[in-house]
């Protein structure tokens, strides 16, 4: 499971330090979801910011012990970047970000992808990146169909779900059954060939704001690497995470509860 954490370094407290250091130590991938989750981040220019952010989150990871190394995944608050963003994130040697909203188009999923080419242009909003990043992969955040047809959808996180949406757990768990079934078909299309595409859910860890009873969480879902069977070839094979010392195989990216319009409770991001 991969925690994208944000830092917040001078008002962290010892107990979420406690909880970071947690994530590495208990074998799951710890990521990088800058600093300070600032509302002036969204879009922001200026590379030089987002550099500052990313360094000063991966200074925190590392001082609580996870080797530089193994810091390979970005996120940016709220989804938002610019191109500045996708510099400083090649600059900073991660090998993959996780910001890129994707829309299901009626033939499914999308597999991981890198970004040698730029963006998907066939799944993806007119949101950045919109130049060529030659190396660095994307993990689609997913939007989630509504109803097995139309194209309602809402963003695979589950703040949206449960906090903006309002949902209750039993059209949550239709949603999410929605999805299963569309991914196994393929999608929304008669046509449509099943292509096994990762339905990537993304959760969080600060139960205090869920408006239901906290389920027992589930066993780290965790993916091999090596090229898919079924995925195009241009995709190219997944990247090979480092694993950590306490399991053998790479982590797939889940997510973070992030939304455009919601500010993050300072010392509260997991």
């Amino acid at each position: 499971m991969t925690f994208f954490i944000n830092s917040h370094v001078g008002i962290t407290t010892d107990a979420l330090k406690a909880q970071h250091t947690r994530v590495y130590a208990e074998g799951h991938e710890p990521a990088n979801h800058t600093d300070t989750h600032g509302e002036t981040l969204m879009q922001n220019p200026d590379k030089a910011v987002w550099t500052k952010e990313m360094t000063t989150c991966n200074d925190y990871l590392v001082g609580l012990g996870v080797p530089r190394a193994r810091i390979i995944g970005f996120r940016t608050p709220f989804l938002q970047q610019s191109e500045a963003t996708y510099q400083a994130i090649v600059e900073q040697n991660f090998r993959y970000d996780c910001s890129v909203e994707h829309y299901n188009a009626g033939n499914g999923f999308i597999w991981p992808y890198t970004l040698d080419n730029g963006k998907d242009g066939m799944h993806t909003y007119m949101t950045p990146p919109a130049g060529k990043y030659p190396g660095l992969w994307e993990m689609p955040v997913n939007q989630l169909a509504q109803a097995a047809t139309g194209y309602q959808a809402i963003t695979g996180f589950d703040y949206n779900l449960w906090v903006s949406a309002k949902l209750s757990k039993q059209q949550v768990l239709d949603i999410l059954k929605v999805n299963l079934v569309l991914r196994m078909k393929g999608g929304m299309m008669p046509d449509a060939l099943p292509n096994r595409a990762p339905m990537l859910v993304g959760g969080h860890t600060d139960l205090t704001r869920r408006s239901t009873p906290t389920p027992t969480p589930a066993p780290p879902r965790r993916f091999s690497s090596g090229a898919p069977p079924s995925a195009s070839s241009s995709t190219g094979p997944w990247p090979t995470i480092p694993p950590c010392a306490s399991s053998p195989t790479p982590r797939s990216c889940t997510g973070c509860r992030h939304r455009s319009g919601w500010t993050a409770p300072r010392g509260n991001d997991v």
